[in-house]
């Protein structure tokens, strides 16, 4: 009989002790292929390698006592799966995710740390002023803002349905109305990351997030947001957007559905506040109908485009729009133009009030003329503006000062060498110096400096203060930008 085993006894008496060393518990192999014995179990690779005799490395004895017996209650449902049988010994190669001996996935019991815990763990790095002939050149930085890296927000990165996040009693959570907890309308999501919403591709998430596809939708929004005081924001496009690192403490909707879409009647195009500018314009040119050519060129919502009294290319939203229909908890109310006081890229709108749609009235034309202007205007955009890349624009206002003698914001900044000049992972566009361009890891703060120290030069050189044209969500420091 080979060492170290036993034979079982007949008889009904008590089971006996292991002999000898102690040595590792034999298991009955349910494999036959290789024969009906018993083997030991093998030790995993990283320790207790054993020894040549096969016996283990000394290590504490198990107390002298009799085997336990089977258990009578069934077996528990597995919570995973696990392989049928011990592997032939060596690295099971297609076990990749699981860390071997030395790898760096943290205590025994543990597949790695999650991406955010990894995150928080990573050094800050300072943000550097860069000229662009200075990085060509390898110099040292002109300035440092001593800005961080990306904000490493507790939140970040992960978003929660609010129907499980409001069962907790957080600030922004449900909160008690007439004794009973109130909970977030359906699909309401908590802790959304909205960076991914803008083309910067900066920011924090935003405590409550939903999308409104309807105007009842968007009302029930509203509603509850009032019930709670949340501040509501809105994001359409996101394509001259900045969002606070820190996030949006509030409500942030989104229009979609029946408030994205675009129906023509006759000579007008009946718009949702979430429905495309250039869609808008592609639409007008295919049924003839002018007025509205310039909107193929700005990259927003028809409710942003409202917001901002967006022009471009000699276009006049004013000219064209006939009213909308802006949504605030409790009502919507129809407003002209006249009624939207609009100035240079600006409107009274007040903070909450949503566009919820518009109407344009265009007039007819030549199909293949309008669509000609709309190819020549792509062209020239194409041209002066970057694409392809994280980025947002207009970052200025073109200013209203006789000393810019006609100059364009980007023309004033890349005469004061801002082409190019960069700030932590935020850069001017070397194609177009009033857009920004997220070259690496960009936060808001990043291209908040960047635009502190562009402002400043055309200041000390032209003596004009350039007014941001960028919307901001969130609470972010824009006292650099005002001084």
């Amino acid at each position: 009989m080979p060492r170290g085993r036993c034979r079982a006894r007949r008889s009904g008496g008590s089971a006996r002790e292991l002999p000898g060393r102690r040595k590792e518990v034999r298991a009955p192999r349910h494999d036959r292929r290789r024969g009906g014995g018993v083997r030991r179990l093998r030790p995993p690779s990283d320790r207790g390698q054993g020894e040549h005799r096969g016996g283990s490395h000394a290590r504490p004895g198990a107390p002298d006592r009799l085997l336990p017996a089977p258990s009578l209650l069934p077996h528990g449902a597995p919570c995973a799966r696990v392989r049928r049988r011990a592997g032939a010994g060596g690295r099971d190669l297609r076990a990749r995710r699981l860390p071997g001996a030395g790898a760096r996935g943290g205590p025994p019991g543990r597949v790695g740390l999650a991406r955010g815990h990894r995150r928080r763990g990573r050094l800050r790095r300072a943000a550097r002023v860069l000229d662009a002939d200075d990085r060509r050149r390898g110099a040292a930085p002109v300035l440092d803002p001593a800005r961080g890296g990306r904000a490493a927000h507790a939140r970040r990165g992960r978003h929660r349905p609010a129907g499980r996040a409001a069962r907790g009693a957080g600030a922004g959570g449900a909160r008690r109305r007439g004794g009973a907890v109130t909970s977030p309308p359906e699909g309401v999501e908590q802790d959304y990351p909205l960076q991914r919403l803008t083309t910067i591709r900066t920011g924090g998430p935003a405590d409550w997030f939903a999308r409104a596809g309807s105007s009842e939708r968007l009302a029930g929004l509203l509603d509850w947001a009032r019930e709670r005081s949340l501040a509501v924001g809105v994001v359409g496009s996101g394509s001259n957007l900045l969002i606070a690192d820190e996030g949006f403490r509030g409500l942030v909707l989104k229009l979609d559905d029946d408030l994205a879409t675009i129906v023509p009647e006759g000579r007008r195009l009946l718009c949702g506040g979430g429905a495309r500018l250039p869609q808008a314009s592609a639409m007008a040119a295919r049924l003839g109908l002018t007025g509205l050519e310039f909107g193929v060129n700005i990259p927003g919502t028809v409710g942003g485009a409202v917001k901002m009294n967006a022009n471009a290319y000699g276009g006049d939203l004013s000219r064209v729009l006939e009213w909308v229909e802006v949504a605030r908890p409790g009502e919507v109310d129809r407003r002209t133009p006249v009624d939207l006081g609009f100035q240079y890229r600006r409107s009274n709108l007040e903070p909450g009030e949503v566009v919820a749609r518009a109407s344009f009235l265009l007039a007819d034309a030549e199909p293949a003329d309008v669509k000609r202007t709309l190819a020549d205007m792509r062209s020239q955009r194409k041209a002066a503006q970057p694409s392809g890349i994280k980025t947002f624009g207009s970052t200025f206002k073109n200013p209203d000062d006789p000393r810019a003698e006609g100059r364009s914001a980007g023309q004033l900044l890349d005469a004061a060498g801002c082409r190019g000049l960069t700030v932590g992972g935020a850069r001017f566009s070397e194609k177009h110096a009033n857009f920004v361009e997220n070259a690496g890891r960009a936060t808001t703060a990043d291209v908040i400096a960047l635009m502190a120290e562009g402002r400043r030069r055309v200041r000390e050189r032209f003596g004009i203060e350039l007014e941001p044209e960028v919307q901001i969500l969130g609470e972010v420091d824009t006292s650099e930008l005002r001084s």
